[in-house]
Formats: structure tokens, sequence, C-alpha cells
């Protein structure tokens, strides 16, 4: 780091230089936007917002929400971030991805923190756990209480056995959903599902395999020849409701009375009773010996909610939890300066007759549109809705002179590279790329001149 800030002194001092030059229009160290104009942080600033900008903008799309809704709703989400140490973009994808799976962004949001520290936890991505967390609604579970209960139970189970929450987020959902379009509804359900899949990876060693074969014994279950056969032998595999039994007790009474006459017997039985070869493969599993014993271990898992919130705790406390939430914190510092000035030069570039625009661009099209500082141009410029007269606007077409200046200095060599010549589109993405390239002639000298230095 002190190699870096020797080697960049001169560049800093370009930065001081270029804030000195703009001081005409900024209000020096008090004012609230001067601490953003500090180094070229702008660019990824800048780059970060338009991301986040996009991203909540189709969300709102997709659900309806006005941008006010969106704004108070991506706050609470980077809060949620802040307090449990994730990355926001994670949440905002988990959240976004209930969305899309139950088209109820609201449950997602109300559910922020549990979603975040189950993503804290598990270390999971936030697509995964947002689809895991989905398949909730499914089972009509919906209220904080018992989506907090049930993402704890399925981390307890993960811990009990091999199919870990983050395993399951990846790779469980199938099933959870196979499941619930059987009728099973509760928390008691979701934890059924969990312990099929922790005797599956049991018999199999492999989590997808597991995965399958769980799929599968759900599928074979509601086959009308297996649930004839099993009714045969007093086995029911619906309730009086109408609704499939429970998983692990289905497995534990199919497994006792098909293995009474040993595993060979068994296989013939249940091949002939109509079910495949990874349904026989995790009902054998389960017969006897040690898959038996799991089987009602894992049955046995009791959660309250508490523990993954402790486990989140913990995984909180290493570096890149931290890392995560200063980055969280940086980005809601940036948005919420960010929002207002761009929008505000957005509108202003936006009212330049495009034609103009073209113009300008066409004169320098070989300057590269690299990334400035968005708070400088709007403090040393003002544009406001004078970005006519900036752009060339009324008396003359073309780039500015203090450009043309700037462009025949030789600092200013490392701007030049080649510009497609189809120019840019139009709105608010083209109005970024524009305002972007003239704050690196601001930051690489002033507009009024470019010196040698």
């Amino acid at each position: 780091m002190s190699e870096f800030a020797r080697r960049n002194e001169r560049a800093m001092n370009v930065v001081k230089a270029t804030t000195a030059a703009a001081g005409r229009g900024l209000d020096a160290l008090g004012n609230r936007y001067t601490t953003l104009i500090a180094g070229f942080a702008g660019s990824a600033m800048l780059r970060d917002f338009a991301a986040t900008d996009r991203r909540i903008t189709r969300m709102g799309l997709a659900a309806e929400k006005t941008k006010k809704e969106m704004s108070e709703m991506f706050s609470g989400i980077q809060d949620a971030a802040i307090k449990f140490r994730v990355d926001d973009s994670e949440l905002t994808g988990a959240i976004e991805k209930v969305g899309t799976v139950t088209g109820d962004i609201d449950f997602g949001n109300r559910n922020r923190e549990i979603i975040a520290p189950s993503l804290a936890a598990s270390g999971s991505d936030g697509e995964s756990i947002g689809a895991l967390f989905a398949q909730f609604q499914k089972f009509n579970v919906t209220d904080e209480k018992d989506t907090l209960k049930a993402m704890d139970t399925l981390n307890q189970l993960g811990k009990e056995g091999a199919f870990e929450l983050k395993d399951i987020a990846e790779r469980g959902v199938k099933a959870f959903s196979m499941y619930a379009a059987a009728g099973a509804t509760g928390v008691k359900a979701i934890k059924d599902v969990g312990v099929a899949l922790e005797s599956a990876v049991d018999a199999t060693g492999d989590t997808t395999t597991a995965s399958t074969a769980v799929e599968n014994l759900i599928r074979d279950l509601q086959l009308p020849k297996v649930v004839k056969e099993l009714r045969r032998n007093g086995i029911n595999v619906f309730g009086k409701d109408g609704k499939m039994r429970s998983l692990p007790t289905l497995m534990e009474e199919i497994a006792k009375k098909s293995g009474s006459k040993g595993a060979e017997t068994q296989s013939a039985r249940l091949l002939g009773a109509g079910f495949n070869q990874d349904s026989i493969l995790l009902l054998s599993s389960v017969t006897s010996g040690k898959g038996a014993e799991n089987l009602k271990r894992y049955n046995g898992v009791v959660a309250n909610g508490q523990g993954i919130l402790k486990d989140a705790a913990y995984a909180a406390k290493d570096f890149t939890s931290s890392m995560s939430a200063l980055n969280t914190t940086w980005h809601q510092f940036a948005n919420g300066n960010l929002a207002e000035p761009v929008q505000e030069l957005a509108d202003a570039i936006n009212s330049v007759n495009q034609k103009t625009v073209q113009n300008w661009l066409e004169t320098g099209k070989n300057i590269a549109i690299a990334v400035g500082g968005v708070i400088a141009a709007r403090k040393a410029f003002q544009l406001g809705k004078g970005a006519w007269d900036l752009f060339g606007g009324g008396k003359s077409k073309g780039i500015p002179k203090a450009f043309q200046t700037c462009s025949a200095q030789a600092s200013c060599q490392s701007m030049w590279s080649t510009m497609g010549a189809g120019g840019m589109g139009t709105g608010r993405k083209s109005s970024l790329v524009v305002l972007e390239g003239l704050l690196v002639v601001l930051a690489l000298g002033g507009l009024e001149k470019c010196s040698g230095g």
C-alpha cells in the first residue's frame, strides 16, 4: 500500500489540482458532495449505482411497484444485509428469486431477516436460498416464526447428516415442490423432505444422486399401481384428507413390510410393486442397521429457530463477513448520495437535442468514454438544464473549445482510443456515458486547460 501511495502521489496531486480548478462550483470540504470527489472511486461507484438501479427497476416492473416502494424495499434489504453481514447483492438476489417463483416479492421482503441469516449460516448463494425459501409458501408456511423454524430445522438436519443446508438449497428444491404438490403442508412437511434427503445421501454418498432418489420416491408413491399394491399390504399412502402421509413414516413402514424376508426378497417385492431402482435403493437402505437408526435420528431433530441465528452470528465474525458489511455500507452510502444528482444530470442530458450530442460524439469519437466522478460534474459544471450550452447547442456544433484544447496536449494522450462510429443510444444509460466522458476530461486537468504535468 505504501508503494502504491508513492507511485500514485502524482495522480493524487492531479486530483487535488482538478478539485481546485473546479472550485468555482464547489463549496469546499463542508459540502456534502465533496468527499465523494476524492480519487477516482467515482468510477466504480457510478457503475455499481447504475447496475443496482437497473436491477431494482426490473424488480419493480415485475412486482408492479413504484420507484418509491422499491427504494424503501432496497433500503430495508441493505439494512438486513449489514445486520447479518452478508452481501447485499446476494440478499437482493434471494428476494428477487422469491418474487420470480411465487409472484409475491413482498413475501420475500417481509422475511428478509430470515433469509439473510440463512445466507450467512449456509454459505449458499442468494438465488439458491431464495428458490428454497419460495417453496415454503407452497407448504402454507408464510409467517416469520414458522419460516425461521423451517429453515432452522433444515439447518439442524444438515448438521446431523451429510446433506447440508447449502446442498438442500442448491439440489433439493424439486423434491420440496413435488411433496407440496402431493398435499403436504406445514413445517413438519418441510422437515419430512429434509429427513428423506439425509437418509438418501447416506445411501448414495452423493447429494445430486440423493436428490434424484427422493424425487423418484415421491413420484413412485403416487403411481396408481404402487398405491394399490401398498394398500393391499396394509399401507395407505394417502390419509383420509386425501393428502400424502408423512414421507419418513411411509419409508419406515414400506421398508419394514417389504424387508421382512431379507434383502433379495425385498428388492423383488418393491420392483413388483412398481418402484424404480432409485426408490428401491433408498427404501432398502433404511430397512435395518445404521440406515434405520439414522432415519429415526433425523426424524427426531428438533429446532426452535435460534440455531440458525447463532450460526449466522458466528459466521459474521470472520473477515469475509466484515468486508461484506463494509462493502454494503459503502453501497448504501453511495446509492443514497448518488440517486438525486444522477437523476438531475440524466434529466439535463436527456433534454439535449440528440443531433447535437451525435455531432459532439462525431468530433470526439476517439475519446475513450471512461468513468469519472459524478458529484464533481454536478457541482463544477452546474449542468442543470444548461447542458445544451456545454454540448455546443445553439451557436455551434461539435465539441466545446475547452475539449479541443485538452485534446491537443500530450498529457491527454491516454484518453484516446477507438470508439464505434455508431454513436450512442438514448435514455438514461447514454446520458451517463456522456457524463462519464466529460468527467474524465475534468479529472485529467480541468476544462479550461490541460497541463503537461
